[in-house]
C-alpha cells in the first residue's frame, strides 16, 4: 500500500559485490530491533521493582502500625497503671523504667519507618534513572 516503506533493492549478479543501501538497511534495523528490546528490558525490570518498592513499603506499614499499637499499650503501662502499696520501690522503678523502654523503642520503629517509606517512595519516584532500583534494595536493606 502506499503507507508502506519502500525497501532498497539490489539484484546480486554472481560475482558481484552486496548492494551497500541494502546491507545499511539491514543494519539499521537491527540496531533499532536492540534499542526496542534494551528498551522494553529495561521497562520491564523497573516495573519489577516498583512492585517490590510497593511489597516493602506495605511491609514496613504492617510493622509500624504493630509498634504504634505496643506504643500505645507502652503509655497505658505508664498511665493507666496503678502499682500497690507494699510494693518494693526498686520493683516499681523497674516497672516504670521498661515502660518507658517500651514506649521509646516503638516510636523510634514508627518514626524509623515513616522516614524509610517517605524517602524510600520518594526517591522510587521522583529520582533520576535506576533510582526504582536503589529505593527497593536501600528499602530491603533495612
Amino acid at each position: 500500500g502506499p503507507t508502506q516503506k519502500l525497501r532498497p533493492f539490489c539484484i546480486l549478479l554472481p560475482g558481484a559485490t552486496p548492494c551497500r543501501n541494502q546491507w545499511a538497511w539491514k543494519s539499521e534495523m537491527l540496531a533499532a530491533d536492540k534499542l526496542e528490546l534494551t528498551s522494553l528490558i529495561k521497562r520491564n525490570a523497573t516495573t519489577l521493582k516498583g512492585k517490590e518498592l510497593e511489597l516493602n513499603q506495605s511491609n514496613f506499614e504492617a510493622v509500624a502500625t504493630q509498634a504504634a499499637v505496643l506504643a500505645g499499650f507502652a503509655v497505658c503501662m505508664l498511665v493507666k497503671v496503678d502499682v500497690p502499696d507494699g510494693v518494693h520501690p526498686l520493683l516499681e522503678a523497674l516497672y516504670y523504667f521498661f515502660a518507658l523502654i517500651n514506649l521509646m523503642c516503638n516510636m523510634a520503629c514508627v518514626s524509623a519507618v515513616a522516614c524509610v517509606n517517605i524517602l524510600g517512595t520518594s526517591l522510587g519516584l521522583r529520582g533520576p534513572d535506576g533510582s526504582v532500583r536503589q529505593a527497593a534494595d536501600g528499602m530491603h536493606q533495612q
